[in-house]
């Protein structure tokens, strides 16, 4: 037996570390298998609670920048310079609120410019001003109605020399007089009396109503007629004078191409004759612009 017992002892001395090992693997077994056996033996425990409703809380942090979803930029409409701001930032604003104040000096001179106009439009008139109003449109009706009659003296005169010189056998400019041959065979001479002569017409119809009106007026009073009246002569009559001042131009195209086409003509009485045709364009052209001219200013003064 003491035999068994040293042999045993020799060979833990000799094997140490293998012992430890074994020794520990040996409690631990058995540590292993009593806590086994009593942790059956435990009694669960259980926390009871009555149902209700309530806020979960729950917070999210983070770190970035903060924009806002919509922006719009609020423009002057003056210039000036912002001597108040009534906002701050994050402030909610709405619908006519004022949020800036700014010193507009040009803005305050406008307003008060348009105050002082709009005091003196709804001013009552004074008596003196609307006496000189109606004196004034006295006037311009009196002007009107002698400048229609001033035309009816001279243009007359217009109207018949121009119809001597596109349709008598002495006219310079006719189909049928000293030239007749150049204006048929030259188309450009043809088609500047067919122009010219149209225009002719077309202004003799015009003269012609605007006349039996300027007679039918005169018959019945020597003073200047109704205001409705010469408002209407006044129309017909510029229009007449301006188509006769359209021919006159046409008439002097036709003059001047006609000339330079003749120039190696030695003919002296051709020669005669363009220069009484040219003198003649040449004064009712004066006579017709001034008419126009006259009766344009009178229309303007009285509309």
């Amino acid at each position: 037996m003491n035999s068994t017992f040293r042999k045993i002892k020799l060979l833990i001395v000799a094997h140490k570390i293998l012992t430890v090992i074994a020794v520990i693997i040996v409690i631990g077994g058995i540590y292993y298998v009593t806590k086994a056996r009593t942790a059956g033996t435990v009694t669960p425990t259980y926390t009871l609670s009555t149902v209700s409703t309530g806020t979960v809380m729950t917070t999210v942090t983070g770190t970035g920048q903060v924009s806002a979803n919509n922006q719009i930029d609020v423009a002057a409409q003056v210039a000036g310079t912002i001597d108040a701001i009534n906002v701050k930032v994050g402030d909610s604003v709405g619908v006519g609120q004022t949020l800036a104040h700014i010193n507009s000096p040009s803005a305050i001179q406008g307003l008060s410019s348009a105050q002082l106009s709009y005091a003196q439009l709804v001013e009552p008139a004074k008596a003196t001003d609307i006496q000189n109003d109606e004196n004034a449109i006295t006037k311009a009706y009196s002007n009107a109605w002698s400048d229609i009659s001033s035309v009816f003296v001279n243009l007359p005169t217009v109207k018949n020399g121009l119809n001597t010189d596109f349709y008598n056998l002495s006219g310079y400019l006719s189909d049928v007089g000293p030239n007749n041959n150049f204006i048929h065979s030259n188309p450009t001479a043809s088609n500047g009396y067919i122009q010219a002569t149209k225009d002719y017409d077309s202004a003799l119809k015009l003269f012609n109503t605007a006349n039996s009106d300027f007679q039918a007026a005169t018959a019945n009073s020597t003073l200047v007629p109704a205001t409705s009246t010469v408002k209407n002569l006044l129309k017909e009559t510029l229009d007449a004078t301006t188509a006769f001042a359209q021919t006159v131009a046409d008439a002097n195209t036709l003059l001047d191409f006609i000339q330079n086409q003749n120039n190696s003509s030695s003919n002296q009485s051709q020669s005669t004759a363009a220069s009484t045709a040219a003198s003649n364009l040449q004064s009712w052209s004066s006579t017709v612009n001034s008419e126009v001219s006259s009766l344009s200013s009178d229309q303007n003064a009285i509309i």
